[in-house]
């Protein structure tokens, strides 16, 4: 059960967070509350057609974690000639107030392209995070005459608490401490 659970939820996950920017269509949310795992891992993306040719996209992906955690996204657009094409200009992690949606502190991610490449690579690796409301935003201008599209996946951690760390140095000081009274055999 908590497998078909847990399967649920990944999918649940990977299906609101697939964005339709370029229309009216609201950013999907997602929320990660006390009793779902610790960790998850979630596929982004939005694909732009012929009639978004030249105009620029910020698209925004929502989520609220209840714990302090790290995280890691990757994002990729591939480059297919003038028909179709994106040029990513920021992939980025932003912690927020919910209720002013007031911007608190804003990750930048790195632009991992190479020269010469057919495609556009972002990534950010961050963390410890503390819990609260973020979203991720990737920015971009569509310039291909038949659109483009990108991808990525967004990793998300938690990070043990202190109590945590305890119980395991405790649990190892235990087992040291059975080792040590088992009598040799020779």
């Amino acid at each position: 059960m908590k497998r078909y659970m847990k399967r649920c939820l990944a999918l649940s996950i990977s299906a609101m967070l697939l964005s339709t920017a370029a229309s009216a269509a609201p950013t999907p949310t997602f929320n990660i509350t006390p009793g779902d795992a610790p960790s998850f891992t979630a596929n982004y993306g939005n694909s732009f057609s012929k009639l978004d040719y030249n105009h620029t996209f910020d698209d925004k992906f929502y989520f609220a974690i209840n714990r302090k955690f790290t995280s890691s996204a990757d994002l990729t657009a591939s480059y297919l000639g003038k028909s179709f094409d994106l040029s990513i200009t920021a992939l980025q992690l932003v912690s927020y107030n919910p209720a002013t949606h007031a911007v608190i502190h804003t990750y930048g991610g790195s632009n991992d392209t190479l020269p010469n490449s057919k495609k556009d690579e972002w990534s950010f690796d961050l963390g410890p995070l503390a819990s609260g409301s973020y979203y991720m935003e990737v920015k971009g201008k569509v310039l291909g005459t038949s659109g483009g599209s990108y991808g990525g996946t967004l990793n998300v951690a938690a990070v043990p608490e202190p109590e945590t760390y305890g119980m395991l140095l405790a649990g190892l000081g235990l087992l040291g401490a059975v080792a040590r009274r088992r009598p040799k055999q020779a």
